[in-house]
């Protein structure tokens, strides 16, 4: 399962951060749409407290493709299939 996090406005993002944050939450839904037509099922979107993205004063997603932590997880990053499928998918 493939998950993709969005950041949602905080206080202190300026003006666009509302408008970001939706811009931000249209994406993910795209792409968790995307990748489930290309056969790969993604949880989300989910929201996180991605540190690296706070500040930021644009649109923001973060897409995690694969958990390295399982041997299924790294049977599916290995397999050229599903990376292409992946790939093209984003």
């Amino acid at each position: 399962v493939v998950d993709v996090a969005i950041v949602l406005a905080r206080p202190g993002l300026g003006e666009g951060g509302l408008a970001h944050s939706a811009r931000s939450l249209s994406l993910a839904r795209r792409v968790v749409r995307e990748l489930a037509a290309a056969g790969i099922p993604a949880a989300g979107p989910l929201e996180a407290p991605l540190v690296h993205l706070e500040g930021l004063e644009c649109p923001a997603v973060i897409v995690e493709l694969g958990a390295l932590a399982t041997p299924a997880g790294i049977s599916l990053a290995l397999d050229p299939d599903v990376q292409a499928r992946m790939a093209e998918a984003l």
